[in-house]
């Protein structure tokens, strides 16, 4: 046998590996930081045919606990990679394609989208946290939550004219 028989093994093999689920709670901590407790996100864990499903949701406690669901991301009971995330913009961009192309026959898949390694789980978690749709949720709410602060300031001065 010639040599030196080289190691084969993927750089993604660490000692520390954290699960989506530890990932995704450490994510929803940190949205109450950026909003000063306004908003806060929660994950909810349903366990279903094997498979566990965490829904990331964002809470309002000031409009009565109103929540918006953001994505969903399982993986099976027993590993946790691969994990699949669900978030309905991609839903929408391969539904658009579906209604371009009229593809017959064809079964078009969904627009999840799948993370074999932390690595890959947090590059897709960033995209939808960074995504313009999560923007437009978070500064929705967070104007809702205000709407009753401006109103008052607006009452408070005197007509413009």
């Amino acid at each position: 046998m010639p040599g030196t028989i080289p190691d084969l093994w993927p750089d993604e093999i660490k000692v520390e590996i954290a699960s989506p689920l530890a990932i995704l709670r450490r994510q929803a901590s940190q949205l109450r930081i950026w909003t000063k407790d306004l908003l806060e996100a929660e994950v909810k864990t349903y366990f279903e045919n094997g498979e566990a499903t965490h829904e990331f949701r964002i809470v309002a406690a000031a409009l009565d606990g109103y929540a918006f669901s953001l994505f969903t991301a399982s993986h099976s009971k027993d590993l946790v990679y691969p994990v699949t995330i669900s978030y309905k913009p991609w839903d929408d961009a391969v539904e658009a394609k579906r209604g371009r192309f009229q593809l017959q026959g064809e079964e078009i898949p969904s627009g999840a989208r799948t993370a074999n390694t932390p690595s890959e789980f947090l590059d897709l978690l960033k995209d939808i946290l960074n995504s313009g749709h999560a923007k437009s949720v978070i500064v929705s709410l967070m104007a809702r939550i205000n709407e009753p602060e401006f109103e008052s300031k607006v009452a408070d001065q005197p007509p413009q004219g």
